[in-house]
This record gives C-alpha cells, structure tokens and sequence, in this order.
C-alpha cells in the first residue's frame, strides 16, 4: 500500500511538471485559445508545437481538430460571398481554407477537399485573376505605370501563368524606369546650364543607375561634367603658424585623405609639386605665395583653388591633483602566545586622486580662388580630447592594504592602483591626445573644400 501511494505522488508530480510546461508552450496557449472559442490563432500554435514535435500524437489530434473546425468556417464564409457572385470576397476565405488544407498535408495530415470546393475556388481564382489584369490593363493605357504594377504582380501572385502576365510587369516595371530615366536626366541638364556639374554627374549615374547604359546622351554628358567638374587645387600648411610641427602633422594627413579619397573631381596639387611649378615659373616658392603670383600661377597652370591649413591654437594642459580624504578600516594581523593569529583593525585615512589631461587645438581652413584671390571660405573649428586616471594612495605599506583592507576591496576605485605610484598608471601621452583629437579633421577639411566649390 505505502509503493502505491509513493506511485502515485510521483506520477502525480510528473503530470503536474507535465501541465506546468504545456502552459507555457505553444500546444499549452492553443489549448487556451482554444477553450476561448478562438480557433484559428489555437491552430496556428498548435502547428508551432507540431513543427518542434512532429511525431507527438496529442498535438496532431488537436490540429486536426481545430483545423476541420477553421476550415468548415472558411469554406462556408467563401460559399456565402460565392452565393452573392462576390469573387473577391468568395476567394480570400477559399484561398486561406485551401491553404490549411495543403499545410496540413506536409505534416501528413490528410482533410479531404470536395470536388465542388475546387471547382468554385478555381471559378473565382480565375474571375479575380481577370478583374486585377483587366484594371491593371486600364491602368497602363492611363500611363499610371505604378498602380498597373501592383494589379499585375497581385494577379501574378494568384496565379503566375495567367494570360501574358509576367510581360505585362515587365512592361510595366520598363516605362516606371523610362519615366524616372527622363527625371534624372532632365534635372542633370538643369543643373549643367547653372554650372553645377558635380551635382549634374550625380544625376547622370543615376541615370544609368536606373535605366542602365545608353539612356539618350547622359554617358557623353557623364563624361563631360566629369571634365568641366574637376577642381585642381593646391594644399600648403601655413607659414605663419606658431605651430609648425602640429600644422604639418595635420597637412600630411589632410593630403593623404584627399588624394585616397577616390573623388573622381578632386586634382591635387602638393606643396612639393608647387615647388618645382613655382620654381619653374620664377615665383619663388610656397612660403612666398601672395595674391599677385597666385593669379600669375592659377592662369599658368589651371588652378582653381589654394587650401591654407594653419594650426591658430594648440593648447595642453595636464590639471593639478585633486584629492579627497576617506578613512577606511585597515587590518593587520598579529600572533598570540599560542601562535594563533588574530586581527587588529584600525582606521587609517585614505586619498582618493584624480589626475587629468586635456588638449585643445584650433585649425583654420583657407580657401582661395585663384582666378580672382577671392577668399571662398575661411573655417576654424576646434578639435579636443581629453584623459584621466583614478588611483588611491596613502602613506602605508600599500600591499598590505591592498590584502587585508576589506572596504577598500569593495570601492569602485581600482585597488590595484594602491601598489603603483601615480606616475606609472597609464595615461595618454600628449601625441596620443593629438592623433585621437584630430581623428575627423582630414574628413571635414576634405568634406569643406568639396563643398566650397559649387561645380
């Protein structure tokens, strides 16, 4: 008697691990859904459940059980609009009863479907395939090409053999290309007679972007706003700067990023190369560039632009140590007459310091047409970045604390920043501050003197 009754506790366990599980599984909400009366969304979990256990026989009794109950209501809504001549209406509830009957067959569960079934779902498949092709057809000879798509590619999703269908998308989807072709291509010429020809490239590859190669003329008008774009500019650092390490290290990289930019516009011209040209044309050299040579050189040479980088304002600064005092519990051990050890606890006063770094540096951006010696664009903007570390220290034996200080252990600050003196906890070297501050200079340098000239 006492085994049956620990049987029964046990099967009594299992079924209730069993039932707690279901609950909270897709079979255990189907079965809520539906005691609820909602049988479709407890079929479509219970099918979930089936996909992960296709072999379990309890969920295969429930989705047939619930499916003939959905589909029996799909068919008979379908029949009503059918009665009612309402194809559309008809279709949608046929369509989704088919479609459960199909799903279930891949799980190898079989409902039968009436010949009378078939039959009026293909009479009115066919009805609304005709309807969507005929508005679409109505719609093409309209020239709205956008919703003449959607009819077909709606009929072609029906039934991709219907009619001539696919050649009607493709008919349709070519003049929406044709049309957006002559958009592009259009807005490009606009663009060319304001003397924008950058922008008017842009629209031209888009063009062939859209429509492919061959659209009218745009690859012969491509290529020629690729020529009458192009800016050739020449790139010096400032002479004036009282700066001259920072000011180079920052042309050096605005010159690699603007010659690796990959602008099929941008001609650049170094200050090396100026050089030679200068030297060449006897204006002496860069150092001793003025507006009368700079229109000398532009008309010599084609130059459109000069670009001064000039570093106006380089600041470091690593800030006094701030502290602040906090006692904590320090424990020291010590031996008693046994040779047992024992701790002794004391407070001890602790300093909390803050080491920080910054730098600030302020580089201005000259732009000069050469034709005219027109300062197109004079910019300066400010690049910053800053550092700090945190470390306690007190006058004590550091490892000790470090060891036996248990409020210490528990502080954010870094503990093992007890054993090391300040100055060997890593900090930012002031040509790390630099290198990360002017990280974005080369692209906003480059990005500005793209922008100044509006071609």
């Amino acid at each position: 008697m006492r085994s049956i009754k620990i049987y029964f506790v046990i099967i009594f366990i299992g079924l209730g691990f069993f039932f707690h599980g279901c609950g909270n599984s897709s079979y255990g909400i189907g079965v809520k859904l539906e005691k609820s009366g909602n049988y479709e969304e407890a079929l479509n979990e219970y099918l979930r459940a089936l996909s992960k256990k296709p072999s379990n026989t309890d969920i295969k009794i429930a989705v047939k059980r619930t499916a003939e109950r959905v589909i029996r209501d799909k068919i008979d809504k379908g029949n009503y609009y059918f009665e009612k001549d309402d194809s559309e209406g008809a279709f949608k509830y046929f369509d989704v009863a088919i479609g459960y009957i199909k799903l279930l067959k891949n799980h190898n569960l079989f409902l039968d479907s009436s010949p009378e079934l078939m039959q009026r779902y293909d009479n009115v498949r066919s009805k609304v395939c005709d309807s969507l092709y005929s508005k679409g057809e109505q719609a093409f000879l309209s020239q709205d090409y956008a919703n003449a798509l959607v009819y077909f590619q709606k009929c072609w999703k029906i039934n991709n053999s219907f009619k001539d269908v696919y050649q009607k998308i493709k008919k349709a989807e070519y003049q929406i290309k044709l049309i957006e072709a002559e958009r592009l291509y259009q807005e490009g010429l606009r663009l060319m007679k304001n003397f924008q020809y950058r922008k008017a490239y842009d629209q031209f590859k888009s063009v062939n972007r859209v429509y492919g190669s061959g659209f009218k003329n745009a690859d012969s008008l491509l290529n020629e706003c690729q020529q009458k774009g192009e800016i050739k500019i020449a790139i010096i650092p400032s002479n004036n700067s009282r700066y001259t390490d920072v000011t180079n290290y920052i042309y050096l990289r605005v010159l690699d990023k603007v010659t690796s930019s990959g602008s099929i516009f941008l001609k650049i011209i170094d200050r090396e190369h100026l050089n030679l040209i200068m030297e060449e044309q006897r204006l002496g050299n860069w150092y001793n560039m003025n507006s009368s040579n700079a229109l000398r050189l532009g008309k010599n040479l084609g130059i459109d632009g000069i670009v001064i980088i000039e570093v106006s304002h380089y600041a470091y600064e690593r800030k006094p140590t701030l502290y602040t005092a906090r006692e904590v519990c320090y424990l020291t051990t010590q031996q008693n007459q046994f040779g047992g050890l024992y701790y002794i606890g004391s407070r001890i006063t602790l300093n909390f310091c803050i080491q920080e770094e910054t730098l600030n540096i302020d580089t201005s951006l000259i732009v000069i047409k050469i034709d005219s010696g027109q300062v197109l664009q004079a910019v300066t903007n400010r690049y910053s970045d800053s550092d700090y570390i945190n470390y306690i220290d007190f006058n004590g034996d550091k490892t000790k604390l470090a060891m036996n200080c248990p409020e210490a252990n528990n502080l954010y600050w870094p503990i093992w920043a007890l054993q090391q003196a300040p100055e060997k906890l890593y900090m930012k070297t002031e040509t790390e501050l630099m290198e990360n501050a002017l990280i974005n200079a080369p692209y906003n340098i480059t990005s500005s003197i793209l922008s100044t000239f509006d071609r």
